[in-house]
């Protein structure tokens, strides 16, 4: 490995953003008991074990050993839990007026039926994002 230290943090990212517990993913991968948490505490793969922890978290082995400085991911969940509050907030912001701009084009496209259910769907979401600020600082 390139940087075990950074091996180690990257696999803890990975496991984090997949929402799943660690036993889980053993299970799922087939590994014994506390094989991840061997890894995360300074065990190195095999190169097996490496390409089969690539694949399940759709990660560049490269970039698991520390030899890519960064990685897009492909997944959409984990690139937007990768962003920062601002960051999401703005996203949201974005995908609620294309949303809307989208409502526009059908309405103009395929008559007034689709321009009214675009008009609730925009305040449906619009209360969603509203509600979704206000409890967010719960969460913390």
């Amino acid at each position: 490995m390139n940087d075990n230290h950074l091996f180690q943090e990257r696999l803890t990212q990975a496991i984090k953003l997949s929402g799943k517990s660690t036993n889980q993913i053993e299970r799922e991968l087939g590994y014994p008991r506390n094989a991840l948490h061997n890894y995360r505490s300074g065990s190195e793969p095999s190169a097996t074990r490496l390409m089969e922890l690539s694949q399940y978290f759709q990660l560049p082995p490269g970039y698991l050993m520390g030899v890519i400085s960064n990685h897009v991911p492909n997944n959409p969940r984990a690139y937007f839990e990768q962003l920062n509050e601002e960051q999401k907030l703005e996203m949201l912001k974005i995908t609620q007026k294309l949303q809307f701009l989208t409502s526009l084009v059908l309405a103009s496209t395929y008559g007034l039926g689709i321009a009214i259910s675009g008009v609730i769907l925009f305040i449906w979401q619009g209360a969603i994002f509203l509600i979704a600020s206000q409890i967010a600082p719960f969460q913390e």
